[in-house]
């Protein structure tokens, strides 16, 4: 048998993380107001089952390719910024997250020019608050207010 070392070793804990994370919010959100509980538990389920199927496959790709000693570090960047992302909406709330954090997506992992990271900036403000005034739709409180 051969061993896994230290960069595997991050690919496989990050997917747990993430794992973690899908777990605990749906397990947090049973005594949510039901549309706060409605939206928890659509992302959540889906975040779930899809962190579920990346750690089953990249243990698996892990396992398969020891010999080849390939690690996708791509998809390890993505893992690392979606727990960010959920982590932060947690911590601080999605109206100020999303918007924020589609920016650092636009700017940072694809490198996009700053017209565009800042055109969809704004639009994505624009639609978080058309969501809060024309829909009436609110977001569950986050665990820190500052806003």
């Amino acid at each position: 048998m051969t061993k896994i070392n230290d960069k595997e070793k991050v690919i496989i804990v990050l997917s747990a993380f993430l794992v973690m994370i899908f777990a605990f919010i749906l397990l947090s959100s049973i005594n949510w107001f039901w549309q706060a509980r409605i939206y928890a538990w659509v992302i959540g389920a889906i975040g779930l089952f899809l962190s579920i199927a990346l750690f089953i496959k990249e243990f698996r790709y892990i396992k398969i390719n020891k010999e080849a000693k390939k690690v996708n570090f791509e998809e390890l960047k993505y893992i690392a910024y979606l727990t960010c992302v959920v982590v932060f909406i947690w911590l601080l709330g999605v109206g100020l997250i999303l918007p924020l954090f589609v920016f650092i997506y636009l700017k940072i992992l694809t490198k996009q020019k700053w017209t565009t990271s800042l055109i969809f900036l704004v639009f994505m403000v624009l639609v978080m608050i058309s969501l809060k005034t024309f829909f009436n739709l609110s977001w569950p409180d986050p665990l820190m207010t500052i806003l």
